[in-house]
């Protein structure tokens, strides 16, 4: 099944489900993760905003530890 309005099917219709559910779940971890100190935690917020899908790689490479 196609949707017209959007343009995918419903395979893709999922994917982008998916990768938009690890972004907001990025995000949040971002934000309420304890081991950030306020100024590192706006710094992976900003990169998280611009850098999307590879600020998202990022942040679980490096970041989610805070200690870099």
């Amino acid at each position: 099944m196609n949707m017209l309005f959007l343009n995918v099917g419903g395979l893709e219709l999922i994917v982008i489900l998916l990768l938009s559910l690890i972004y907001i779940y990025t995000f949040y971890h971002a934000i309420t993760n304890p081991n950030l100190t306020g100024n590192l935690r706006i710094v992976w917020i900003i990169v998280l905003l611009v850098l999307n899908g590879l600020g998202v790689i990022l942040y679980w490479l490096f970041g989610k530890n805070g200690s870099r």
